[in-house]
């Protein structure tokens, strides 16, 4: 008899299914509240890891500068001349490898000759010179004869606009061009007031090659639209070979805001583009350059850009196009307030 009334209050203090529901769907709610913080922390994190993987490639080309007196150039072509560098020629990261502790790969390389046809390259991946936020960085860049090569996440200053017309023998007003090989004393502008290095979108859709641009720089996506629709060549691998010194490829240009948006119809579908007029040096032609490369990151309304003297700033997608073009000009003598 007594076992039965025990039993009977055993189940009496039992879960009623409702109770049950109840204590679950509070469970739910404060997942629900937790959730969000958990992401925002582990995007805080990777975008502070992302701050210091900047801060080294400043570090290691500060140090080129050191040993060589120049700064490395953004690529070195032979304009006019056929020559076989011009194919796929060799940019920045592969000058700065000694000082982010990769002398052994850069001595089965040959920074004089192209880096289409050195397999010692096939699947090295480098992570520091990608973004933990971006989710393309582990897609490599695959094509037949090429070794495959993993894509980047930070773009060198390429300036605003024009990169290259060697006829008229005029060059990027940024920090990197063809045969650059700047001295830190042509940097008037300052090495804290001028950009290095800014975040881009690994596998970033681009037009280029036969485009009509105005030696004026677009102020406006809307601007700069008509002259992307005559480049005919549609590609998808922006940003995506180390090794490569053009500016679609480990450049940026302050043509555009932060994170602005250049929507183009492709095929019948709008897609966010870069635009280059003409791959530097190609076909061995003296045909100029001009691009709008724009800073893109995956950390939401901001791009994290190295400066020259080797800090880190994080600036707003809604800084204003003029003083964005300032912080990307070596010599402009511009006046620079505001730069948030």
């Amino acid at each position: 008899m007594v076992c039965k009334k025990i039993s009977k209050l055993m189940l009496a203090r039992g879960f009623t299914l409702v109770e049950l529901l109840v204590v679950i769907a509070i469970i739910g709610i404060l997942v629900g509240l937790l959730l969000p913080a958990v992401q925002a922390a582990r995007e805080a994190a990777r975008r502070m890891q992302c701050s210091s993987q900047m801060r080294q490639v400043g570090l290691a080309t500060a140090n080129y500068e050191s040993a060589f007196r120049v700064l490395p150039p953004g690529a070195v072509i032979n304009y006019g001349t056929g020559d076989a560098t011009n194919s796929e020629p060799w940019g920045v990261y592969g000058r700065i490898l000694p000082f982010v502790e990769q002398q052994n790969l850069l001595s089965i390389s040959n920074l004089g000759m192209s880096w289409e046809g050195q397999m010692a390259l096939d699947k090295v991946v480098l992570p520091i010179f990608q973004c933990p936020s971006d989710p393309n960085v582990g897609r490599l860049h695959e094509e037949t004869g090429k070794p495959s090569v993993c894509p980047i996440s930070y773009g060198f200053n390429h300036g605003t606009w024009l990169v290259a017309d060697p006829l008229k023998r005029r060059y990027s007003d940024g920090v990197f061009f063809p045969k650059s090989f700047l001295r830190l004393a042509s940097v008037t502008d300052g090495t804290s007031h001028t950009i290095l290095a800014a975040e881009v979108k690994a596998w970033q859709t681009l037009l280029r090659n036969g485009g009509s641009p105005s030696v004026n720089a677009p102020n406006t996506p809307a601007d700069l639209i008509p002259m992307m629709q005559s480049a005919p060549e549609f590609r998808e691998n922006g940003h995506t070979e180390w090794p490569e010194g053009r500016v679609h490829q480990t450049g940026f240009t302050s043509t555009m805001a932060p994170n602005t948006k250049v929507m183009v119809s492709v095929d019948g579908r709008l897609r966010d583009l870069d635009y280059s007029s003409w791959e530097e040096g190609a076909d061995g032609l003296l045909t100029p350059t001009y691009a709008a490369v724009t800073a893109r990151s995956y950390h939401t309304g901001l791009v994290q850009a190295g400066h020259l003297d080797g800090s880190v700033r994080t600036y707003s997608s809604s800084i204003d196009l003029m003083t964005w073009r300032s912080l990307s000009t070596r010599a402009g003598g511009e006046i620079i307030n505001n730069i948030e």
